[in-house]
């Protein structure tokens, strides 16, 4: 028997902002992982947010939120970017699965921000798959880049100025804003900070 999520947006955001809590102080209790988990979602799934964030190995989001099983639709891209790919993953979460919330997620040392940053010789020296994920994130960061801040504060700049122009990309597109406008879904901009295993909601 699938359990399919009813919660509201607000209800939803609750629920990771109680399993980081958890994860923060060394109480996981790593729910909805065992056999009867896996058994019951087979026929479907109703996770009750969609995560996009990097696809840094440091970022797992089931773990930080202390989620299992079917309770997260998570897309991982480097940079946590949105493309067409990413940008329908999320449209079919939150249309097909009803996900009543959508998290972009940025993170402390994100290498793809950090390359970002770097001088315009280093970048032509990547693999064009690896410029066009630099690019776009360049195009989100305008101001980061236009400002004179030291190299570790620019790279924390610019992970928020990433994520905030990969929210309003999403509050833009006209099928999640049908949503937004309807109090179906609600997309939030939140940032890990590794080095404390804390979320931090904006």
């Amino acid at each position: 028997m699938v359990v399919l999520s009813t919660v509201s947006s607000n209800k939803a955001l609750q629920l990771l902002i109680a399993g980081n809590r958890l994860f923060v102080n060394d109480k996981a209790t790593h729910p909805n992982s065992d056999k009867d988990r896996r058994k019951g979602v087979l026929r479907g799934q109703r996770p009750f947010a969609a995560i996009l964030t990097c696809s840094d190995s440091r970022v797992p989001p089931e773990i930080i939120f202390d989620c299992g099983i079917g309770d997260l639709f998570v897309i991982r891209v480097a940079g946590n970017i949105i493309d067409t790919s990413v940008m329908g993953s999320i449209i079919y979460a939150v249309t097909h699965l009803f996900c009543p919330l959508v998290v972009v997620l940025g993170h402390e040392y994100c290498g793809a921000v950090t390359a970002s940053l770097g001088s315009e010789e280093n970048i032509r020296r990547e693999p064009q798959s690896i410029r066009d994920i630099i690019e776009t994130i360049r195009k989100n960061i305008p101001r980061t880049l236009a400002g004179t801040i030291d190299k570790n504060e620019a790279v924390i700049s610019a992970a928020h100025e990433n994520a905030d122009a990969v929210v309003s990309q999403l509050q833009s597109d006209p099928v999640i804003a049908s949503y937004i406008d309807g109090g179906k879904t609600l997309v939030v901009k939140a940032y890990y900070e590794m080095s404390t295993g804390k979320v931090i909601w904006e």
